[in-house]
C-alpha cells in the first residue's frame, strides 16, 4: 500500500521544521543565511553518507570526501553529488543552489548584507513565486507556529520557510534511503507528479 502525500511529510518532520525556523528567526539576517545554508548542507552530506559505506573498516575514506579538500567538502559539490544519485529531485536541487548563492552574498560581502538586497531579493521572489516556491501550507504552519516577527521582511521569511522546508525534505529523503526504500524512484515520481510516494 502506499501513502501519497502532496509535497508533505510526516507530522514529526513538521515539528523539526518548525524549530528549525524558530532558530533561523532569532539570528541576524547575515547569521541567518549562513547558518541555514550550513544546516541545509549538513543535511546533504547525512544523506549522501546514507548512500556509502558506513562499516568501520571503510570509515576513514569515507569521512575523507567531506572533508578538508575532499570532493564533497563543499555546498555546491554535495547539491551536484545528490542531484547526480537521484537523491533530491530537481525542485530542491534549484532550491539548494538558490540557497547557496545567497549564502555567498552574505559570507563575502564586506558591507553589511540583507534580504532585501537587490542581489536576494530576485533570487528569493522565486521562492515566493516560482514553479519551486515554498508550498503556502509549509509557510503558513511556520509562520502560525513559530511567532514569525512583524519587522521580518518577506524575504527573509521565505528563505528561513525555504531552508526549514528543503532541510526536512532531504532528512525525510534520508531516512527513506536508511529504510531501504528505493529512493531513485520516488525521486523520479516526484519530479513527475510533484508528490512523494513511498511505503
Amino acid at each position: 500500500m502506499s501513502n501519497s502525500r502532496e509535497n508533505e511529510v510526516p507530522g514529526s518532520f513538521h515539528v523539526r521544521a518548525e524549530v528549525l525556523a524558530d532558530s533561523l528567526h532569532r539570528e541576524s539576517d547575515r547569521g541567518c543565511a549562513i547558518i541555514g545554508a550550513e544546516i541545509t548542507s549538513d543535511r546533504l552530506e547525512s544523506l549522501i553518507r546514507a548512500f556509502l559505506r558506513s562499516d568501520a573498516q571503510n570509515k576513514k575514506q569515507v569521512d575523507s570526501l567531506f572533508m578538508g579538500y575532499g570532493p564533497l567538502s563543499t555546498f555546491s559539490a554535495r547539491i551536484q553529488m545528490a542531484y547526480a544519485m537521484y537523491l533530491i529531485p530537481r525542485i530542491i536541487r534549484n532550491r539548494l543552489e538558490m540557497m547557496r548563492k545567497i549564502r555567498n552574498h552574505f559570507a563575502h560581502s564586506p558591507a553589511p548584507a540583507s534580504f532585501t538586497d537587490g542581489e536576494c531579493r530576485e533570487k528569493l521572489h522565486i521562492l515566493a513565486t516560482g514553479k519551486f516556491r515554498v508550498t503556502d501550507s509549509a509557510a503558513s504552519d511556520i509562520n502560525n507556529n513559530n511567532n514569525a516577527r512583524p519587522d521580518v521582511s518577506k524575504e527573509r521569511f521565505y528563505y528561513i520557510c525555504a531552508v526549514a522546508q528543503t532541510a526536512t525534505i532531504i532528512e525525510l529523503l534520508e531516512t527513506l534511503l536508511r529504510k531501504h526504500r528505493d529512493i531513485r524512484q520516488i525521486v523520479l515520481n516526484f519530479e513527475k507528479t510533484g508528490t512523494f510516494e513511498y511505503d
